[in-house]
């Protein structure tokens, strides 16, 4: 074979490499993570799933995003609301399933 011939299978390996590293690592404060998981899929699958699914409603400061910690969504929504200090309006939620288990379970 041609140099040119192994100068172009080198740069497809490094560019396939690189390629997979990108897709396999969350790089430190990025977001990137394995292709196809998402943060619901993290938050499932961790140690305390609550606890996940509540932080990442903190962090963005969204309470709709309790609405993935499936049987504990209420609790995580009155922790939410409790640690903000702000009352829950369910009305503002998005999920129409989420929204009617908030109206049935907090009664202002």
């Amino acid at each position: 074979m041609s140099k040119k011939a192994y100068l172009i299978i080198g740069l497809a390996i490094i560019i396939v490499l690189g390629a997979i590293i990108y897709l396999k690592f969350e790089w430190p404060g990025g977001q990137k993570i394995w292709a196809g998981k998402t943060a619901e899929d993290k938050c499932a699958k961790a140690d305390f799933p609550f606890a996940c699914f509540l932080d990442r409603a903190m962090a963005a400061g969204d309470p709709n995003l309790c609405a993935s910690a499936a049987d504990k969504r209420i609790s995580c929504l009155q922790s939410y609301a409790e640690i903000q200090e702000v009352d829950i309006d369910c009305s503002k939620l998005q999920d129409d399933q989420f929204r009617q288990e908030c109206q049935t379970a907090i009664k202002h």
